[in-house]
């Protein structure tokens, strides 16, 4: 086979179409510049394999930190999620800035406004992480329209503060909802 055909998209699609069902579509979509449904993920009649055919939602379980009142409103206490940016693919980093939130760098925090104003920050304040599991360090607060109580800042980095352990059902770290605490940054030694 010669790959460097495949520098050409369009034979790149050609090649799709012809060995994953359901994909034949991309064949001539260079011409036809037409949208195809993938078969079998559309359905056109609501069908759903349950016993009563019909959709079954339910509401998730929280875990208790979730109904603390204090978390966020009076304490340095914040949710923290880990987020990924532009220029990053897994754990692979192509480029320090992160055109989707428009920072020059990964060394920022997110926070609520008023989250920032109740515990005395000012945007670009450096302030440290810390939880039982570990810290990180001297970043920087950029004010971000998030909710209050939570705040964000990116991922590997901030899997110093992530623990080890699994929710029991889907066996994945708590990655988008660890317990934290926001202090003013240390000084460096």
């Amino acid at each position: 086979m010669d790959f460097s055909e495949f520098k050409k998209h369009r034979n790149i699609r050609q090649v799709i179409a012809k060995v994953v069902p359901g994909l034949e579509g991309l064949k001539n979509i260079d011409e036809s510049k037409s949208e195809f449904h993938i078969k079998g993920r559309h359905l056109g009649k609501p069908r759903f394999r349950t016993e009563s055919k019909k959709a079954k939602f339910s509401i998730p379980k929280a875990t208790n930190w979730h109904k603390r009142a204090d978390v966020g409103a009076k304490s340095s206490e914040f949710i923290l999620t880990s987020v990924r940016s532009e220029g990053q693919f897994n754990t692979i980093i192509y480029s320090d800035e992160d055109s989707y939130r428009r920072q020059p760098d990964r060394r920022a925090l997110f926070m609520h406004p008023d989250d920032l104003g109740r515990l005395g920050f000012e945007d670009g304040t450096l302030v440290d992480l810390h939880n039982e599991i570990g810290v990180m360090t001297r970043l920087r607060i950029v004010r971000y329209d998030i909710r209050q109580g939570s705040i964000m800042t990116y991922f590997p980095e901030a899997n110093v503060l992530i623990p080890q352990d699994t929710d029991p059902r889907s066996k994945t770290p708590g990655f988008k909802s660890v317990l934290v605490k926001v202090r003013p940054a240390q000084q460096l030694e």
